[in-house]
């Protein structure tokens, strides 16, 4: 996996905004390939090569997707997404938000940027690394209440668990007891 700390201070140099960074890994099956989608037995295992993404909120109204892969930047009205994809590597990024959106909610404006070494069409899962590391920092932003309830084991969970390979830090302002709202004070950040 890139180093963080680089891309931090990447994406800041391009947004001039500092972002949150996320992660998530390529994965390979060890048996049942191409049986996932069909409901049959499979066992994926995440590995060392991952996709980093880094987050930081804009006021224009625009969602600025940059890839230090290809070294492009798209940018797109969040008000007013494409319609339909464009066969361009920023429609893995812009589905995950068009999801959100087709499910009714309001996207606000955001820069992000994304670096991997998960290697390209290798059967390593480059493209949904692709997609799971653009949610992780939009579900937070966009829809709160998607996120699991709170319980106090959560931050080492996500530390330790094969789908979640995720620095997790809780920085939640104040406890939050089961079934409680959520408020913006007390939104996990999962964050490198």
């Amino acid at each position: 996996m890139h180093d963080p700390a680089v891309f931090r201070s990447m994406h800041l140099a391009r947004f001039e905004a500092s972002p949150a960074v996320f992660a998530a890994p390529g994965r390979v099956n060890l048996i049942g390939e191409h049986t996932d989608y069909a409901e049959g037995f499979v066992m994926p295992a995440a590995i060392d090569f991952a996709t980093l993404a880094g987050i930081s909120p804009r006021s224009d109204g625009k969602i600025v997707v940059y890839s230090e892969n290809y070294g492009e930047e798209r940018s797109f009205e969040a008000a007013a997404l494409p319609p339909s994809a464009s066969k361009h590597w920023s429609d893995y990024p812009l589905g995950v938000v068009s999801i959100l959106a087709g499910e009714g909610h309001r996207i606000p404006g955001f820069s992000l940027s994304l670096w991997g070494d998960v290697p390209l069409g290798s059967g390593l899962s480059s493209s949904a690394a692709v997609e799971v590391a653009t949610a992780l920092p939009c579900c937070p932003l966009l829809v709160p209440h998607i996120l699991v309830p709170y319980w106090p084991g959560y931050a080492n969970a996500l530390k330790t668990s094969l789908w979640a390979p995720v620095a997790a830090s809780w920085t939640s302002s104040s406890p939050q007891r089961p079934g409680e709202p959520r408020t913006a004070a007390r939104l996990p950040r999962f964050e490198l």
